[in-house]
Protein backbone atom coordinates (compact mmCIF):
# COMPACT_ATOMS: atom_id res chain seq x y z
CA UNK A 1 0.00 0.00 0.00
CA UNK A 2 1.17 3.49 -0.95
CA UNK A 3 2.24 6.10 1.43
CA UNK A 4 0.66 9.45 1.81
CA UNK A 5 4.19 11.20 1.40
CA UNK A 6 2.17 14.36 1.31
CA UNK A 7 0.76 14.01 4.96
CA UNK A 8 3.63 12.54 6.31
CA UNK A 9 5.68 16.00 4.93
CA UNK A 10 3.02 18.15 5.93
CA UNK A 11 3.86 16.54 9.52
CA UNK A 12 7.51 16.99 9.49
CA UNK A 13 7.38 20.61 8.17
CA UNK A 14 5.02 21.72 10.80
CA UNK A 15 7.58 20.09 13.73
CA UNK A 16 10.19 21.60 11.96
CA UNK A 17 7.98 25.10 11.19
CA UNK A 18 4.91 25.37 13.74
CA UNK A 19 3.19 28.43 11.67
CA UNK A 20 3.41 26.52 8.44
CA UNK A 21 -0.47 26.23 6.92
CA UNK A 22 -1.72 25.96 3.59
CA UNK A 23 -4.39 28.00 1.73
CA UNK A 24 -6.19 28.76 -1.33
CA UNK A 25 -4.58 32.00 -2.51
CA UNK A 26 -7.58 33.50 -4.42
CA UNK A 27 -9.92 33.44 -1.60
CA UNK A 28 -7.13 35.76 0.55
CA UNK A 29 -5.40 39.08 -0.24
CA UNK A 30 -3.15 37.31 -3.15
CA UNK A 31 -5.69 36.72 -5.13
CA UNK A 32 -6.17 40.63 -6.56
CA UNK A 33 -2.43 41.11 -6.70
CA UNK A 34 -2.47 37.88 -9.10
CA UNK A 35 -5.56 39.07 -11.21
CA UNK A 36 -2.85 41.93 -12.03
CA UNK A 37 -0.18 40.45 -12.11
CA UNK A 38 -1.67 38.42 -15.04
CA UNK A 39 -3.14 41.43 -17.14
CA UNK A 40 -0.31 43.06 -16.98
CA UNK A 41 2.56 39.74 -18.15
CA UNK A 42 -0.38 38.34 -19.94
CA UNK A 43 0.59 34.46 -17.83
CA UNK A 44 -1.81 32.62 -16.65
CA UNK A 45 -1.33 32.10 -12.63
CA UNK A 46 -4.30 29.64 -11.59
CA UNK A 47 -1.97 27.13 -10.97
CA UNK A 48 1.00 29.30 -9.33
CA UNK A 49 1.67 28.67 -5.60
CA UNK A 50 3.79 31.32 -3.75
CA UNK A 51 4.74 30.92 -0.45
CA UNK A 52 5.13 33.82 2.14
CA UNK A 53 6.18 33.80 5.76
CA UNK A 54 4.86 30.21 6.69
CA UNK A 55 2.10 29.90 4.81
CA UNK A 56 1.77 28.03 1.30
CA UNK A 57 -0.99 29.69 -0.67
CA UNK A 58 -1.75 27.43 -3.40
CA UNK A 59 -3.70 27.71 -7.18
CA UNK A 60 -6.99 26.59 -8.20
CA UNK A 61 -5.89 23.35 -9.45
CA UNK A 62 -4.68 22.25 -5.69
CA UNK A 63 -8.12 20.08 -5.26
CA UNK A 64 -7.38 18.09 -8.58
CA UNK A 65 -3.79 17.36 -7.31
CA UNK A 66 -2.70 13.76 -6.04
CA UNK A 67 -1.11 13.10 -2.84
CA UNK A 68 2.37 12.62 -4.63
CA UNK A 69 2.20 15.90 -6.67
CA UNK A 70 1.17 18.13 -3.27
CA UNK A 71 4.42 16.29 -1.93
CA UNK A 72 6.38 17.43 -4.67
CA UNK A 73 4.96 20.82 -4.32
CA UNK A 74 5.52 20.75 -1.04
CA UNK A 75 8.99 19.79 -0.86
CA UNK A 76 9.73 23.09 -3.33
CA UNK A 77 7.65 25.23 -1.36
CA UNK A 78 9.29 23.89 2.19
CA UNK A 79 13.19 24.83 0.49
CA UNK A 80 11.96 28.34 0.03
CA UNK A 81 10.56 28.45 3.67
CA UNK A 82 13.87 27.18 5.09
CA UNK A 83 15.52 29.86 2.87
CA UNK A 84 13.53 32.40 4.17
CA UNK A 85 13.87 31.29 8.00
CA UNK A 86 17.71 31.64 7.62
CA UNK A 87 18.66 34.30 4.84
CA UNK A 88 20.45 36.79 5.20
CA UNK A 89 20.57 37.21 9.13
CA UNK A 90 20.02 33.54 10.32
CA UNK A 91 16.89 32.06 12.28
CA UNK A 92 16.71 34.47 14.70
CA UNK A 93 15.93 37.32 12.75
CA UNK A 94 13.20 35.18 10.64
CA UNK A 95 10.92 38.08 10.71
CA UNK A 96 13.28 40.21 9.18
CA UNK A 97 14.53 37.69 6.61
CA UNK A 98 11.00 37.68 5.30
CA UNK A 99 10.74 41.31 5.11
CA UNK A 100 14.04 41.60 3.11
CA UNK A 101 12.79 38.50 0.52
CA UNK A 102 9.81 39.91 0.21
CA UNK A 103 11.77 43.11 -0.94
CA UNK A 104 13.61 41.10 -3.49
CA UNK A 105 10.77 39.64 -4.76
CA UNK A 106 8.36 43.26 -5.44
CA UNK A 107 11.44 45.02 -6.70
CA UNK A 108 12.34 43.94 -10.23
CA UNK A 109 15.88 45.18 -10.56
CA UNK A 110 18.68 42.77 -11.84
CA UNK A 111 20.63 42.24 -8.31
CA UNK A 112 17.50 41.07 -7.23
CA UNK A 113 16.81 38.96 -10.17
CA UNK A 114 20.27 36.79 -9.83
CA UNK A 115 18.78 36.76 -5.86
CA UNK A 116 15.70 35.31 -6.86
CA UNK A 117 16.89 32.59 -9.68
CA UNK A 118 19.41 31.16 -7.50
CA UNK A 119 16.70 30.51 -4.82
CA UNK A 120 14.16 29.65 -7.17
CA UNK A 121 17.03 27.02 -8.49
CA UNK A 122 16.99 25.38 -4.78
CA UNK A 123 13.40 24.88 -5.13
CA UNK A 124 12.93 23.30 -8.31
CA UNK A 125 15.87 21.33 -7.41
CA UNK A 126 13.62 19.82 -5.05
CA UNK A 127 11.03 19.56 -7.80
CA UNK A 128 13.21 17.25 -10.34
CA UNK A 129 14.77 15.40 -7.25
CA UNK A 130 11.07 14.36 -6.67
CA UNK A 131 10.36 13.62 -10.12
CA UNK A 132 13.44 10.90 -10.22
CA UNK A 133 12.85 9.33 -6.26
CA UNK A 134 8.94 8.83 -7.28
CA UNK A 135 10.23 7.59 -10.85
CA UNK A 136 13.31 5.78 -10.19
CA UNK A 137 14.85 7.44 -13.08
CA UNK A 138 15.29 10.09 -15.60
CA UNK A 139 15.71 9.36 -19.65
CA UNK A 140 16.98 11.43 -21.71
CA UNK A 141 14.08 12.94 -23.03
CA UNK A 142 12.54 13.62 -19.87
CA UNK A 143 15.69 15.63 -18.73
CA UNK A 144 15.40 17.49 -22.33
CA UNK A 145 11.64 18.11 -21.78
CA UNK A 146 12.66 18.98 -18.01
CA UNK A 147 15.68 21.77 -19.13
CA UNK A 148 13.17 23.17 -21.48
CA UNK A 149 10.52 24.19 -18.92
CA UNK A 150 12.73 25.29 -16.54
CA UNK A 151 14.32 27.78 -19.29
CA UNK A 152 11.07 28.72 -20.46
CA UNK A 153 9.94 29.46 -16.62
CA UNK A 154 13.10 30.90 -15.35
CA UNK A 155 13.69 33.31 -18.96
CA UNK A 156 10.06 33.90 -19.76
CA UNK A 157 7.01 36.79 -18.01
CA UNK A 158 6.04 34.55 -15.29
CA UNK A 159 8.78 34.91 -13.26
CA UNK A 160 9.92 38.54 -14.77
CA UNK A 161 13.19 37.53 -17.05
CA UNK A 162 14.42 36.67 -13.74
CA UNK A 163 17.74 34.60 -15.45
CA UNK A 164 18.56 33.66 -18.92
CA UNK A 165 16.99 30.95 -20.70
CA UNK A 166 20.31 29.66 -22.27
CA UNK A 167 21.87 29.84 -18.22
CA UNK A 168 18.62 27.98 -16.65
CA UNK A 169 18.81 25.50 -19.64
CA UNK A 170 22.09 24.55 -18.85
CA UNK A 171 21.69 24.54 -14.84
CA UNK A 172 18.73 22.01 -15.16
CA UNK A 173 20.66 19.45 -17.30
CA UNK A 174 23.95 19.59 -15.12
CA UNK A 175 21.24 19.58 -11.89
CA UNK A 176 19.41 16.30 -13.66
CA UNK A 177 22.25 14.89 -14.73
CA UNK A 178 23.93 14.83 -10.69
CA UNK A 179 20.88 13.82 -9.43
CA UNK A 180 20.96 10.62 -11.68
CA UNK A 181 24.70 10.34 -9.93
CA UNK A 182 23.42 10.38 -6.45
CA UNK A 183 25.42 13.94 -5.55
CA UNK A 184 21.97 15.81 -4.86
CA UNK A 185 19.68 14.31 -2.52
CA UNK A 186 17.62 15.15 1.00
CA UNK A 187 17.13 12.31 3.30
CA UNK A 188 15.58 14.63 5.74
CA UNK A 189 12.81 15.15 3.43
CA UNK A 190 12.13 12.07 1.87
CA UNK A 191 9.58 10.02 1.78
CA UNK A 192 9.66 6.35 0.84
CA UNK A 193 7.06 3.59 0.42
CA UNK A 194 7.13 1.18 3.25
CA UNK A 195 9.51 -2.26 2.57
CA UNK A 196 7.17 -4.55 1.48
CA UNK A 197 7.13 -7.70 3.00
Amino acid sequence: MAVDRYTILVGRTKQQFPRFTVKERRKTWLGWVFRVLQKITRQDYSGFTTTIFSTMYVGDDWHSMSSDERYKLLRHEKKHIEQFHRWPFGRRLWFVNHIVMALCYLFVLPVFWTLRAKLEREGYTQTLLVDYELSGRLTEVQMERNAVWLAETFGGSAYFFMWTRKAAYAWAMETQRRILAGEITNPEDRVDDPPAL
